[in-house]
């Protein structure tokens, strides 16, 4: 078994890791297009086939209230349209349109700088590494649930 002390600083390094992150992309955001970190993410799982706002708020880990009522503005803005959903009559499938596609293009652009720095400092291997670590780190936090 792992020692709990190195899983504890794992995960307080997680935690200023993605806080920092964050914080970068949350300016880098909205300095270029005005909308935050969390629309966008938004309307990434928006794109492509789409998805529910019950399912996007499981993935964004949120409330779905708080997921539906960004949706909501993200549909005023011309950024997500509803489709049918041929699984559920009452929730529809949110997909992003033109415009939305545009704004999702100027803020991967907005982080263009941000990441050829890590680029320039990281090797190939370091970010596959990390990328599987992140992803079992995810499954494992996954299958625990606090009730």
């Amino acid at each position: 078994m792992t020692n709990p002390d190195a899983v504890r600083h794992m995960l307080r390094l997680l935690t200023w890791t993605a806080a920092s992150t964050h914080a970068n992309g949350e300016k880098a955001a909205v300095a270029a297009t005005g909308h935050g970190l969390t629309r966008w993410q938004l309307l990434d799982l928006m794109s492509g086939p789409g998805t529910t706002v019950p399912a996007a708020a499981r993935e964004l880990r949120q409330s779905r209230q708080a997921t539906q009522r960004l949706t909501d503005a993200l549909e005023q803005a011309g950024l997500v349209e509803r489709a049918p959903n041929p699984g559920h009559r009452t929730s529809p499938i949110f997909r992003t349109t033109a415009r939305a596609t545009e704004t999702l293009k100027d803020l991967d652009n907005s982080v263009s700088g941000w990441i050829d720095h890590l680029c320039s400092r990281m090797t190939a291997e370091e970010v596959d590494h990390f990328i599987h670590l992140l992803g079992r780190v995810r499954e494992i936090a996954d299958e625990y649930r606090v009730d």
